[in-house]
C-alpha cells in the first residue's frame, strides 16, 4: 500500500513540472523524487528499499554512487517477513537479482568484493520467487567460471523467455556442443529468433547454416543471402561477403564495380577482409586507378589489426615484399626484414622463412638496427622453410650440403634432404641437383 501511495506521489510530482525546465528545477524535482522513496524505505516498504538500493548502484536522482548504501538497503529489502498471507518470505524478491549482480561484478566502478558464490546463492534464491530472469545472470554467472553444462540448462530456460542475448547464445550452445550434445537442427530455431531481433552474429551463424556447413541443416541459398543482407546493414564482415558474392557472382550477379563499392564500404568500418582485398585491386589496378601507395596504407591498416592473424600476417609479408622490391615506396631491406619478421611471428610460412633465410644469407639481415650476415641462422630458416615444403628451401639446403658452399659438405646429408623433398621442388631444379651428384 506505501509503495502505490509512493508511485502515486512520484507522479504527482512529476507531471505537476513545466515541460521546459531549467537545470536547477529539474534537480529540484530529481531530489523531491528521492526523498519521498527514501522516506518509505525507512518504513521499511521492501520496494521502496530496492529503489533506493538501485539509486544507489546507479547514481539515480542525482545520487552519488556507493556501493556500501546500496547493499545496505537492498539486504533490508531482501529480509524475509510476513507477507498478505502470514507467511515468511522475502520483502521484494528484486532485491535478491541485484545481490546477485552486485557479487558477481556487474558494478566495477563500486567498491564491492565480488564473491561468485555469494552471487549464484542470490540468482537461485530469486528462482524460487519465481523471477524468470534470473536464469540470464545464473547462465553468464556459469559460463565465466566454466560450467557449460549449468550455463547451458540457464541459457535454455532464459531463452524460452525471448531473451535475444540467450536465444544467440543456446543456439551457439547447441550448434558446436559446449556443455550439450551438438545438435544443429534444434540450435537453428533459437538462431532464427535471435536473428529476427536483429543480432547480426546470429544472422552471421545461420549463413554459414544455410550454406550446409552444419550436419542435418539442408542447404538454403536464398536463405543465406537474405541473412547475409540483413547482416549486412550493420555488419562489416557480411558487407565483405557481400562483395565476395558479387565479384566471383556467386548467388548474385557478377558485379565487380558493384562489388568494389561494398568492399569500399566495409574497409571504411574495419573489415580486414575488404581492405585486404582493396589494396589487392590498387596494387593491380582491377576495377580502380592502379594506387601502389594507397595499396600499401590498406596493408599497414590490416598489419595493425590482430583480429584475424592470417590476414595480418599476410599484410604483413605482403608489405615486406614492397619494400624489398621497392613497389610503390623506396627499397628498405631494413624494413623489408622487420616485415617478414613479423609477419612469421603471427603465422609460420614457407616463404617466410625462406625469404628470412634469404636475407641473412646475403647479409640483409638487420638486427639491433645493424645489417648483419649469419649463415647458421640463414640454415635455421631455410630448415623452417624446407620442413612446411618449401621448395626453394629445399634446393638451397641440397646444394648447401652437396657442394659445401656456405656449410660443411655432407652428400649424405644432401642426399636424404633431395629424397624427402623431390616432389616439391621443380622440374628444373631436380634436374640441377642430380647433376651434383652425378658429379660426385
Amino acid at each position: 500500500m506505501k509503495y502505490i501511495i509512493y508511485a502515486m506521489l512520484v507522479t504527482t510530482i512529476l507531471s505537476a513540472q513545466d515541460p521546459v525546465n531549467t537545470a536547477e528545477e529539474h534537480i529540484e524535482g530529481q531530489t523531491h523524487v528521492y526523498n519521498a522513496l527514501l522516506r518509505l524505505a525507512k518504513q521499511d516498504d521492501p520496494a521502496a528499499q530496492v529503489d533506493v538500493g538501485r539509486a544507489f548502484l546507479l547514481g539515480q536522482y542525482g545520487l552519488e554512487k556507493s556501493g556500501k548504501e546500496a547493499l545496505k538497503w537492498l539486504a533490508k529489502a531482501s529480509m524475509k517477513r510476513k507477507n498478505e498471507s502470514g507467511e515468511m518470505s522475502v520483502g521484494d524478491p528484486r532485491s535478491l537479482v541485484w545481490l546477485g549482480m552486485c557479487y558477481d561484478g556487474y558494478f566495477p566502478d563500486l567498491v564491492i568484493k565480488e564473491n561468485p558464490n555469494k552471487a549464484i546463492e542470490y540468482f537461485h534464491m530469486a528462482l524460487e520467487y519465481k523471477l524468470r530472469k534470473a536464469h540470464y545472470y545464473l547462465a553468464y554467472a556459469y559460463k565465466q567460471r566454466g560450467r557449460k553444462t549449468m550455463a547451458a540448462e540457464h541459457f535454455k530456460e532464459a531463452a524460452r523467455l525471448g531473451i535475444k542475448k540467450c536465444q544467440l547464445e543456446y543456439g551457439k550452445i547447441l550448434l558446436n556442443g559446449i556443455g550439450v550434445k551438438t545438435d544443429p537442427v534444434k540450435a537453428l530455431p533459437y538462431l532464427v529468433n535471435a536473428s529476427d531481433k536483429g543480432s547480426t552474429e546470429a544472422q552471421m551463424m545461420l549463413v554459414d547454416c544455410y550454406a550446409g556447413k552444419y550436419k542435418g541443416i539442408k542447404r538454403d541459398d536464398k536463405k543465406m543471402v537474405e541473412q547475409l543482407w540483413e547482416a549486412s546493414k550493420t555488419n562489416y564482415d557480411a558487407m565483405a561477403k557481400v562483395a565476395y558474392l558479387l565479384e566471383h557472382g556467386i548467388h548474385l550477379n557478377k558485379d565487380l564495380m558493384l562489388s568494389i563499392r561494398w568492399y569500399t564500404k566495409a574497409s571504411l568500418l574495419g573489415s580486414q577482409e575488404a581492405q585486404m582485398r582493396m589494396a589487392y585491386f590498387f596494387s593491380n589496378g582491377i576495377g580502380v586507378k592502379r594506387n601502389q601507395k594507397e595499396a600499401l596504407k590498406l596493408y599497414t591498416l590490416v598489419s595493425m589489426n590482430r583480429r584475424n592473424t592470417k590476414l595480418a600476417a599476410q599484410a604483413n609479408y605482403n608489405l615486406a615484399l614492397a619494400y624489398f622490391v621497392g613497389k610503390g615506396i623506396e627499397v628498405d631491406n631494413k624494413t623489408a626484414f622487420d616485415f617478414f619478421k613479423k609477419s612469421s611471428e603471427l603465422v609460420p610460412s614457407a616463404n617466410t622463412f625462406y625469404n628470412i633465410g634469404n636475407f641473412y644469407e646475403v647479409g640483409i639481415a638487420y638486427e639491433k638496427g645493424k645489417k648483419i650476415k649469419d649463415i647458421k641462422k640463414a640454415l635455421l630458416y631455410y630448415e623452417k622453410a624446407e620442413k612446411l615444403g618449401d621448395g626453394r628451401a629445399s634446393t638451397r639446403l641440397i646444394r648447401a650440403y652437396a657442394t659445401g658452399d656456405i656449410v660443411k659438405k655432407d652428400i649424405n646429408k644432401a642426399s636424404e634432404i633431395l629424397k624427402k623433398n623431390m616432389k616439391n621442388i621443380s622440374q628444373k631444379d631436380l634436374q640441377d641437383l642430380l647433376k651434383l651428384f652425378e658429379k660426385k
